[in-house]
């Protein structure tokens, strides 16, 4: 579904497999590769292609042959990485219907103990917010570094370099919420 949608959305926007991997710094042969679902995507690449798409992530991910107002616990859209140590369920719907998608995103995080949410710091035009439910996070965010705890949370303003480690010794369970949803993440090194 995903290299189907990569593709689709490549020859939507008028571009080549060059352009594509110019733009998201891979090579034609790689996004070749992928739209054919013959290779798996980190997330930073994942990430680079939403964005030169201008797509969220999470709709580029989103499986699910229809949308509904209600999300079942037992059919969210569930996230992994082979290059993370997080998966993330998305609790809104991409969109209803054909309609444009929320301009809210809401989503949990289930982070594994000693490791980081993503391999660089990476920034999004959304406001967030985290709210740790299980487990303790540090958060990089610009100059600053927070400890949150189980029923701690934090605002972080849009287009503010970020990322999240879990130290503790168990996995780390956080809810997300994102405005608008639509968004273009921007990697830092």
């Amino acid at each position: 579904m995903i290299p189907q949608k990569i593709r689709t959305l490549r020859q939507a926007k008028g571009l080549t497999l060059k352009e594509l991997a110019d733009k998201t710094q891979t090579t034609a042969g790689y996004i070749s590769q992928l739209e054919r679902g013959l290779v798996d995507p980190s997330l930073s690449t994942l990430r680079k292609i939403a964005a030169v798409l201008d797509t969220p992530l999470f709709a580029l991910m989103d499986t699910r042959e229809t949308q509904s107002a209600v999300v079942r616990s037992e059919k969210r859209q569930k996230m992994t990485f082979s290059d993370s140590q997080i998966v993330h369920e998305l609790l809104t719907p991409a969109a209803i219907g054909g309609q444009k998608p929320s301009d809210l995103l809401l989503f949990t995080s289930r982070l594994s103990k000693g490791s980081w949410s993503n391999e660089e710091r990476i920034s999004h035009n959304a406001e967030e917010w985290i709210y740790v439910m299980e487990g303790q996070i540090e958060i990089i965010a610009g100059e600053n570094s927070y400890s949150l705890r189980s029923g701690d949370c934090i605002y972080l303003k849009e287009n503010i370099p970020h990322n999240i480690y879990n130290p503790g010794p168990k996995p780390a369970v956080c809810i997300s919420a994102m405005t608008p949803s639509v968004f273009v993440s921007t990697v830092h090194p």
